[in-house]
């Protein structure tokens, strides 16, 4: 699996997993190696899409505590 093919980004991880669920379907290569790379990005999509989501409400909240100041 190469990790860093695409960009660490919410498509970018998508399409990487379709990628890979694709190889494990086709291939019909369904090995623990295999499963795992596709939960590793599954678990990268969703750490960075909370990262990002939390990032969005904390410049919300910053924005409108400037703004009640």
């Amino acid at each position: 699996m190469i990790i860093n093919r695409h960009k660490r980004t919410p498509t970018g991880h998508l399409v990487r997993i379709k990628e890979e669920i694709e190889h494990l379907v086709f291939n019909e290569d369904i090995s623990l190696s295999n499963i795992r790379d596709v939960l590793l990005e599954v678990t990268m999509f969703m750490s960075d899409a909370f990262k990002s989501l939390n990032e969005k409400l904390n410049k919300e909240r910053s924005s409108k505590n400037d703004t009640e100041a």
